[in-house]
């Protein structure tokens, strides 16, 4: 069974259709397996960059090992307006001594609430995977002839944010017209390779 959706501007999403391929399709007898995928779609979607507000926990040794260190393990929350700028925060103390085992949540409000189990987005393991795919490049820039440059995109996340594919390459005329483009792909994480063509070329932190 296959269940469609598009997304809408306010961040949720409406389902479009849905059809089987063992039977005719009736809304009435799937409408549970409907439901379940809806779910699926709605979790998913919150860990999409814009999706937030959101908070990074962690902590600043072993919580398990704390007691044994002769005091408790300090939980710190940060609160982001969206898991975008949580991963980038994350990424930054990625390594720290007292940035032990990060996750990212749904934010909440009331502090009393902190001592209850929120909605876990991002676990600790999937937020280090990110990170080691966030090293790697997204896009190469290589010197085409002429004076030209072109742009192909390596990772799965490059292709499907600027719709491209895997062997295609876009060309830009002139330094002029390739800097911004790098420079806006920067702001939004993504890596280059080959950046080094661009003399005197200065990116984004992120």
């Amino acid at each position: 069974m296959t269940v469609s959706f598009h997304k809408l501007r306010n961040g949720s999403f409406s389902l479009s259709y849905y059809a089987r391929r063992d039977q005719p399709p009736d809304v009435a007898r799937d409408w549970e397996f409907i439901e379940d995928a809806a779910f699926c779609i709605a979790e998913a979607m919150k860990t999409e960059p814009t999706f937030g507000p959101v908070t990074l926990v962690y902590y600043d040794r072993r919580p398990k090992g704390s007691v044994a260190m002769g005091a408790p393990a300090r939980a710190t929350y940060e609160d982001f307006p969206s898991n975008e700028y949580a991963l980038r925060r994350a990424f930054e103390r990625m390594g720290d001594s007292d940035f032990v085992d990060p996750m990212i949540v749904e934010k909440i409000d009331d502090d009393s609430l902190r001592q209850r189990s929120p909605s876990v987005l991002w676990e600790t393991k999937a937020l280090r995977r990110e990170y080691e795919r966030s090293k790697r490049e997204d896009f190469e820039i290589k010197a085409l002839t002429g004076g030209e440059f072109g742009i192909s995109a390596l990772t799965e996340r490059a292709q499907k944010a600027y719709r491209l594919k895997a062997d295609h390459c876009l060309v830009f005329k002139t330094r002029s017209e390739l800097v911004p483009y790098v420079q806006s792909a920067e702001s939004r994480g993504f890596r280059f390779k080959g950046k080094e063509i661009l003399e005197g070329f200065q990116g984004t932190r992120v």
